[in-house]
């Protein structure tokens, strides 16, 4: 009949002057009709219901208004302007009155308010004959009856009213974009056995240098006895060493120990081993390193490694004196003129029945041969503080950490260097448009495909003709 549209405030933009859970009541106004100040109700592109104050008006034409609107607790404006023609303009509000007007538009309030109404319903209209226990006057009668129904009016019509929700939303809208990538985990470069005291028990106490300070590690204790059972425990980031835990200290055998790089659930591969040997059970148990010391990763020839030039051996002619007398002769030395080196052969002349057999002197060795190819020219790697691109992606090396961009200038991979004193950074981008990584102990290939960058080790006998004129 008012033309009026209960709204129910459900978050606080709008504080202190509408607390959230307050009930409002809107009015349908044209657009260009409001003034700034006007608290206004309007729908969102999304179909929601926004409720904030006008805090300009950008255009009022005709039955059109641009409107922008603010809360009164947020510190900016909407992002979007609101093109209307009409909006519902707050009227008047009752704070808290929301939590009410809510619980009577649930389904269990409509159950309630029907069983309420029944009963008033059932006081109003029951047969005379129960009801008359004593003389009524008409006028009494008529009381009872215009309570009854103003009973069932209050219990009835608010639960069954068309209450609408409305957000005082705060400014609290992001964007993010995620962007997969891919790496390879990196194992730590040693793993240390050593025999210690763990209180006043002997214990075995495994240790590592530190890959990365979000790394976490995993250690692996496999029972080398026949259908041996195995124990993995994971260890926080940060964590450098550590003792076996109780439950292996309760089998008197014998434990390879593996241990990874971790990440969640991702490990690094392959592991780094130890032995270890558990001789004395309980909670006195030792524990003791098989073979202390410690142990790195078997890492292939490095892929700049000297070429060994073939090994000439220079033997001396030797000659066997004949038969034939049975007193030798003193020996003579005979000395070969000398080249690079001097050559001395040693011979023992034949009998006089036989001539004397001339000595030969060795051929000279040739010349050293360099086993070290030169390094190849610094200005061919990123150094370091520089970038290079392939055209659609850019790679980028500032304090030895690489970092490869898309076109958009986002992240697409980020890895720390080892720089060598062979190949400096070691990235380079091939004229295929991958980016490849040398350094002395191998060369990782960088692909990126459909914003994803994956690196892997990349075999020499695949490698392209530019990148392996760099080994």
């Amino acid at each position: 009949m008012f033309s009026l549209t209960p709204l129910v405030f459900r978050s606080g933009s709008m504080e202190p002057s509408i607390p959230t859970g307050s009930l409002a009541l809107a009015r349908e106004t044209s657009a260009v009709e409001v003034q700034v100040g006007d608290v206004v109700s309007v729908l969102r592109s999304d179909g929601s219901r926004i409720t904030h104050r006008v805090d300009r008006v950008d255009f009022a034409e005709g039955e059109t208004a641009v409107l922008i609107l603010k809360g009164d607790a947020n510190s900016t404006p909407d992002a979007d302007p609101y093109i209307l023609s009409s909006v519902d303009r707050v009227v008047a509000h009752v704070p808290y009155a929301g939590y009410a007007a809510s619980w009577l538009s649930t389904p269990f309030a409509w159950v309630v308010g029907g069983l309420a109404a029944a009963a008033l319903l059932y006081v109003v209209v029951r047969p005379t004959s129960l009801r008359r226990e004593s003389p009524v006057r008409p006028g009494r009668h008529r009381v009872h009856s215009g309570v009854a129904a103003a009973l069932v009016a209050v219990v009835v019509v608010p639960g069954f009213a068309a209450t609408q929700g409305t957000e005082a939303a705060l400014n609290d809208t992001a964007q993010a974009r995620a962007v997969p990538t891919a790496a390879t985990m990196v194992r730590p470069t040693s793993f240390t056995c050593t025999d210690s005291l763990q209180g006043s028990n002997r214990a075995a106490l495994l240790s590592w240098p530190s890959v990365d300070p979000l790394y976490g590690y995993r250690l692996v204790f496999q029972s080398e006895a026949l259908l041996g059972q195995s124990r993995t425990v994971n260890l926080p980031a940060g964590t450098l060493s550590s003792y076996p835990p109780a439950e292996i200290l309760s089998l008197l055998q014998n434990f390879t120990v593996s241990l990874y790089s971790r990440v969640g659930e991702f490990v690094s591969t392959p592991a780094l081993t130890r032995r270890i040997s558990v001789t004395s059970l309980g909670s006195n148990g030792i524990s003791t390193c098989v073979t202390p010391g410690t142990v790195t990763p078997t890492t292939t020839a490095p892929l700049a490694a000297a070429r060994v030039a073939p090994t000439t051996t220079a033997t001396a002619p030797s000659t066997t004196p004949a038969a034939g007398t049975t007193t030798p002769v003193p020996a003579s030395t005979t000395t070969a003129p000398p080249v690079t080196s001097t050559t001395t052969t040693t011979v023992a002349p034949a009998p006089s029945t036989t001539p004397p057999v001339t000595p030969t002197a060795a051929p000279p060795p040739p010349p050293p041969t360099s086993t070290t190819p030169p390094p190849p020219p610094a200005s061919a790697f990123v150094a370091d503080g520089g970038s290079a691109t392939s055209g659609t992606t850019t790679a980028s090396v500032a304090g030895n950490t690489l970092t490869l961009t898309g076109p958009d200038g986002t992240s697409l991979y980020s890895r720390t260097l080892t720089p060598s004193a062979r190949y400096g950074s070691g990235v380079v981008f091939s004229t295929t448009g991958d980016l490849y990584v040398l350094a002395d102990s191998g060369v990782s290939r960088i692909v990126v495909a459909n914003g994803v960058a994956t690196e892997s080790a990349a075999s020499t006998a695949e490698l392209p003709a530019d990148i392996g004129a760099l080994l």
